[in-house]
């Protein structure tokens, strides 16, 4: 696999990572299909926009951006034992 040697930007190493999980093998799959896609297109830079391509070429699915769950301490039902509906 030959590469660019004009480096990756962060944003293009956070998109590599979230989309393949840390998957040395997914990895190594998606960059080289970047390789594919950079020949095709002709372009010497790695874009996110190359490697949204890629991915889809290879049709792997994004990694879900993951919810922080959410409090909200105005509305917590509390129970009340002591009275009972008859």
């Amino acid at each position: 696999m030959t590469l660019p040697d004009s480096g990756l930007t962060p944003e293009v190493v956070a998109r590599l990572v979230r989309m393949t999980g840390g998957n040395l093998r997914l990895l190594t799959r998606l960059l080289t299909q970047v390789e594919r896609v950079l020949g095709v297109n002709d372009a010497q830079v790695i874009s996110v926009e190359i490697v949204e391509a890629a991915r889809d070429s290879l049709v792997i699915a994004a990694k879900p951006e993951t919810q922080r769950p959410t409090t909200n301490n105005s509305t917590k039902a509390t129970t009340n034992n002591s009275s009972h509906y008859t």
